[in-house]
């Protein structure tokens, strides 16, 4: 019998084909569409209806095993993705669109998906296919499951983002090196702009769940940029101004990134480099291509940053890991 530590309350049912037949290579997060505790939930997984999951999260956060990890649940009207997926309920804390699910039952998510995926060595993914790690019960049916709260964190990255974070949660060192290095559309190269208060953006980046940060919030010309935790500080946060110039057409006109911190410095590569894996300060404006970025969008929602003078992406080492 294998249930993660984290599980608060064992609720087995005899809703399952037994013993897997496939190593676990992935995880389907779906929603009860109610605001079921995990209690209720287990009641639903009795004869004789047919149904059933490995996991299932209250909005209090409590988690529940119905069925052993070493065992096929009945979750996701696919028995190839349910022979190789751990299958997770999660309840909503309202009911209806757009069917979201409260802070508590984010986290325990969060924490179920990432101790998984530590254990069975996943690494996690979605592509909007059954080949991903990290799959929906939509792909499978005529359903809107896992509901568009759940959905929406799996298509713009957050919720592969924050399992990846939680995984390295342990590791003695928080920061991740940023640098510049040739474009290959890795997760690594995606940063998400959310937008603050005073019009300046903080970038996310998509492989980690960092924001773009200069170090030990300095205002000082030369100061290194890195990969950080979220914080909210002026150190997090950047505004941009567009080059005006004759560029066709106007869209592709770069910009310069200028820190909160100081608006005498710029976004800049170290020596104005061509080379990969070259550090990215923050310096003196100068008015050359070393400090002025292509703002390309990927198409769902995240920035490419590419160094006019370059060529390069600005990219977390290590993509993020």
């Amino acid at each position: 019998m294998t249930m993660s530590s984290l599980t608060t309350k064992y609720l087995p049912t005899v809703q399952h084909s037994g013993q897997r037949t496939a190593s676990i290579t992935g995880i389907t997060i779906h929603h009860m569409a109610g605001n079921l505790t995990i209690e209720q939930c287990s009641a639903c997984f009795q004869p004789p209806r047919e149904a059933s999951s490995n996991y299932g999260i209250g909005s209090d956060g409590s988690i529940g095993c119905y069925v052993d990890e070493e065992n096929r649940a009945w979750t996701s009207s696919s028995w190839q993705n349910d022979n190789r997926c751990i299958t997770i309920e999660v309840a909503d804390n309202i009911v209806g669109e757009p069917w979201s699910i409260s802070d508590a039952a984010y986290k325990s998510l969060i924490a179920l998906c990432a101790d998984i995926c530590k254990r069975y060595n996943i690494v996690p993914s979605y592509d909007g296919t059954a080949n991903a790690s990290f799959t929906e019960h939509r792909m499978f049916a005529p359903t809107g499951c896992p509901g568009t709260t759940i959905h929406n964190w799996l298509v713009n990255g957050k919720i592969i983002a924050d399992v990846k974070m939680k995984m390295i949660e342990g590791d003695n060192v928080k920061e991740r090196k940023v640098w510049q290095y040739a474009a290959n559309m890795t997760d690594a190269q995606k940063w998400l702009p959310k937008w603050n208060k005073d019009g300046s953006v903080t970038l996310i980046s998509k492989a980690c769940n960092l924001a773009l940060d200069v170090q030990g919030g300095s205002k000082s010309s030369g100061a290194l940029v890195q990969a950080y935790p979220q914080n909210g500080t002026d150190a997090q946060k950047w505004k941009l101004v567009q080059i005006k110039g004759k560029y066709n057409p106007a869209g592709v006109a770069p910009f310069e990134i200028v820190p909160v911190l100081n608006s005498k410095l710029r976004l800049d590569v170290k020596g104005g480099s061509l080379a990969d894996k070259t550090d990215v300060q923050i310096y003196k404006a100068n008015n050359t291509n070393a400090q002025r970025w292509l703002v390309l969008d990927d198409g769902n929602g995240y920035w490419v940053l590419v160094n006019v003078n370059s060529g390069k992406t600005l990219d977390v080492k290590g993509g993020g890991k």
